[in-house]
């Protein structure tokens, strides 16, 4: 009789954030839908990629992607036994501390607005938030990741062949590499993306999705660079190095686990380049390296080298100081209120600006306890793949953060990256506490 409920009692465990099922008859049948749905959610996140490859981004196309997935929400979440689930996650504490508040935050200073995009965006923000919590209650976390390394592969598959020659008059140093209508720094945001999705699928089992992961991240890096985009290269490196510290504290505190050989080699490869390029000088080829880099990155640039101040953000960070010293600061003057400004390329002020203090400090928060919870889960676990997936939710939301010091999409849509985030940021709580809720069969 007991040897029964164990039984039973395995085969109905679920882990919400990994999505690692029992093997009942009744989740081999759920796995079909499952299926569709990361199929559905791919395209989604493929079309909105596809729309930078217009001759102009018009604001109506941008918002095609999210009609769309508007509607896959309508499908996945009301023609779904969890509809009323879903619904009351809503009212949930972190669903009106994430998903209301915020919303409200985001739209209560942009009805007061003077820009005339304002309200739109607000609107566009609140509905992305409310769907994505309807969304992230019903399904899992690794699904949207899966379908964000599948729609990476079909958007490369679509990217790579129109921009050949851009990319050899990149390599040959006759200009920064730059296509359609991506501006120079929101193509590298994206890959930086992609790359950490790349990272876990390189580290999971299955041999032809690791050759396809090792040569996608490559290709990744290597546009990346020739972008000229040093923010999230080093966002990259920095995300790369706090997995590492994680792999290597994991490894020491379980030595009977060890440590995944592939996983930090994947983690510390980058970091080793880096620190190898920096400390062994002598040698002729180091030198040459060093100038390869300098002429890739303009570290020596007149505009954009390492004396400018990161390209002259500081100066305009600086500019910004008097503006939020006023009254208006605590509330925000409103989304997009911040396009009569030069740009104002860090998240973290821009948000501080546009919608306030409050707003900044829930968003962030919640980033950091995602962090928080993905660390736990990652030294709490003892199955080797889900110890792999949380070190590769670790990278991305470290590089995530790092990169928005010098980016603006800490809170924007509709670029799939921001998107992915939007996920995390409204996710139910049940979907990143794993270590709390790992008896419930979600």
């Amino acid at each position: 009789m007991g040897l029964n409920a164990a039984s039973k009692m395995t085969t109905c465990m679920t882990s919400p954030i990994t999505g690692v099922p029992g093997i009942d008859g009744a989740t081999r049948n759920s796995r079909r839908p499952s299926v569709w749905l990361s199929r559905a959610l791919t395209l989604v996140l493929t079309l909105s990629f596809v729309t930078y490859l217009a001759p102009s981004l018009d604001v109506s196309l941008q918002f095609v992607p999210l009609a769309v997935f508007a509607l896959l929400v309508f499908f996945t979440v009301f023609f779904s036994a969890s509809a009323l689930k879903a619904v009351q996650s809503l009212f949930a504490v972190d669903g009106v501390l994430f998903a209301v508040s915020v919303s409200l935050l985001t739209l209560v200073p942009s009805i007061q607005s003077n820009s005339h995009r304002s309200l739109a965006y607000a609107v566009l923000i609140a509905v992305c938030l409310i769907l994505g919590r309807l969304y992230m209650a019903v399904v899992l976390i690794r699904q949207v990741l899966d379908a964000f390394f599948w729609s990476r592969i079909l958007s490369i598959g679509i990217f790579r062949p129109l921009t050949l020659t851009g990319l050899m008059q990149a390599i040959d140093r006759t200009a920064r590499f730059s296509v359609f209508s991506f501006q120079p720094n929101t193509l590298p945001f994206l890959l930086a993306g992609y790359f950490c999705v790349t990272v876990w699928k390189f580290m999971t089992p299955g041999g032809p999705v690791k050759i396809l992961a090792a040569l996608c991240g490559f290709l990744c890096l290597v546009i990346t660079f020739f972008a000229s985009s040093r923010g999230p290269i080093v966002a990259i490196l920095a995300g790369c190095g706090f997995i590492a510290g994680m792999a290597v504290l994991g490894a020491r505190m379980d030595r009977g686990r060890g440590l995944p050989r592939l996983s930090l080699l994947a983690a510390a490869l980058p970091l080793g380049l880096g620190i190898l390029i920096i400390f062994i000088q002598n040698p002729e080829w180091t030198n040459d390296i060093y100038v390869f880099v300098d002429q890739g990155l303009q570290l020596s640039s007149k505009y954009r080298g390492l004396d400018t101040g990161f390209t002259g953000r500081l100066d305009g960070w600086t500019d910004m100081m008097p503006l939020l010293s006023d009254g208006t600061s605590l509330v925000g003057r409103g989304m997009r209120s911040s396009d009569s400004l030069p740009a104002i390329d860090n998240s973290y002020v821009l948000v501080l600006y546009e919608i306030g203090p409050l707003a900044l400090i829930l968003i962030t928060w919640r980033f950091f306890r995602i962090l928080l919870r993905s660390l736990k889960g990652y030294f709490g676990s003892i199955e080797g793949e889900q110890r792999q997936f949380y070190l590769a939710c670790s990278l991305l939301i470290v590089v995530f953060l790092a990169n928005n010091i010098v980016t603006r999409y800490l809170f924007a849509v509709p670029n799939l990256y921001s998107l992915l985030a939007f996920f995390l940021l409204a996710a139910p709580r049940a979907r990143l506490m794993p270590l709390l809720y790992s008896h419930q069969a979600i």
